[in-house]
C-alpha cells in the first residue's frame, strides 16, 4: 500500500477568478458562501459568493476554488480533541 504524504507547507494563489491551494489535507465542509479546509496542522476558511470546488486531489494535496473570494482566514488546530480533553484545558 502506498503512503499518502501531503507537504507540511501549504500555499495559494487568487486570481480574480479562481483560488488554488496547496498542503490540502481535506475538504471540513462547502457551501457557495463558504469553505472549510483542513491543512496539516490548521484550519483555513474561505469566505465568499458563488464559490465551488472545482478541482480536488487528496493526494496531491491540490485544491482549485471557483468564484469571487472575500476573505481567507486561518483557523485554530485540526486536531480532533476529545471532550475531557477540552474540560481540563
Amino acid at each position: 500500500m502506498e503512503e499518502k504524504t501531503i507537504n507540511k507547507t501549504h500555499a495559494f494563489n487568487y486570481d480574480g477568478k479562481r483560488l488554488n491551494l496547496t498542503g490540502v489535507k481535506e475538504v471540513a465542509h462547502f457551501e457557495d458562501k463558504e469553505v472549510a479546509v483542513n491543512l496539516q496542522d490548521k484550519g483555513l476558511l474561505i469566505r465568499g459568493k458563488g464559490l465551488n470546488v472545482s478541482e480536488l486531489n487528496v493526494n496531491t494535496g491540490v485544491l482549485a476554488i471557483d468564484g469571487q473570494v472575500d476573505s481567507i482566514a486561518y483557523t485554530g488546530s485540526t486536531e480532533k480533541t476529545g471532550l475531557l480533553k477540552k474540560m481540563f484545558r
